[in-house]
């Protein structure tokens, strides 16, 4: 099973340290997460230091379905 995360914010907190964990505790059971992040945020710079997979993706805000759709 593949899983799409989408995280607009710019910084790392609860929310965003959430999601990373999901994505950490779902690889040993055969999931494949996948992280789209706006460029140059917290996140994405998290995503890449734990090794985990992430596009960067200039989303224009938090519902922004056309460019997560397009991503797809």
């Amino acid at each position: 099973m593949r899983i799409l995360h989408t995280e607009s914010s710019k910084h790392l907190g609860g929310q965003e340290l959430r999601v990373l964990m999901e994505m950490e505790d779902l690889r040993p059971h055969g999931f494949e997460s996948v992280l789209v992040a706006r460029p140059g945020t917290d996140i994405e710079r998290e995503e890449i230091h734990r090794w985990l997979r992430v596009h960067a993706v200039a989303l224009r805000g938090s519902v922004d379905n056309e460019t997560v759709t397009n991503f797809m």
